[in-house]
């Protein structure tokens, strides 16, 4: 098997409740230090926090941008708090409550980072040793729910916590998560008082 470890970026002063895509591109509040561990290829969301972030990470590596790293596109939600969100596109409220999955308004669906993200992790069955990934919180709640086969409408309340790395193993152009039983807990404490049943049977 190989390793593929996919991380969020370094905190920056947009990480403040609003809704932070695509179209802002703050630098870091504070660089991280280097990882110390091995590296064989690295792959970076191309915004600014996302690179800063690998580059201070592993800073002797050859860092290759891929769009298909980049953060959900919110589209004109962007800079938005909820409670904008809620007066503006009340529609859009409506349909994640009835569990649908529509785009933001001239943006994107979660369903449309799930099939780039698995179009990025696809392209990386040739490659061997350990792989590291920066993106974004959006993309590592998908890559998470989806390899939990949690079911889709539940992915928004899977904690992502800057600089943790979420560890896959790779085999035979297969993923299997990998999570710490720090990392599952949490993911279990977000979901347990919505749908206890289902916590205990996917995270158990």
């Amino acid at each position: 098997s190989n390793s593929f470890f996919l991380i969020r970026h370094g905190p920056t002063k947009l990480n403040d409740g609003s809704f932070l895509g695509q179209r802002r591109n703050p630098p870091l509040l504070s660089k991280p230090p280097p990882l110390g561990t091995d590296c064989r290829s690295c792959f970076s969301s191309p915004l600014s926090r996302a690179v800063e972030t690998a580059r201070a990470s592993f800073p002797n590596a050859t860092i290759v941008d891929d769009d298909r790293l980049l953060e959900i596109d919110y589209g004109n939600a962007e800079g938005l708090m909820l409670s904008d969100l809620q007066s503006a596109y009340p529609d859009l409220v409506d349909a994640w409550k009835n569990q649908q999955d529509p785009p933001f308004p001239r943006g994107e669906s979660t369903s449309n980072v799930r099939d780039r993200l698995l179009s990025f992790l696809d392209s990386l069955n040739l490659i061997t040793g350990p792989i590291w990934a920066f993106s974004h919180n959006v993309v590592i709640r998908v890559a998470i729910g989806y390899h939990l086969r949690i079911p889709l409408p539940k992915w928004f309340r899977i904690p992502v916590d800057h600089l943790d790395p979420i560890e896959f193993k790779q085999y035979q152009g297969k993923y299997y998560i990998n999570l710490s039983l720090e990392q599952r807990a949490k993911i279990a404490d977000q979901l347990v008082s919505h749908d206890a049943s289902y916590t205990l049977r996917y995270l158990s």
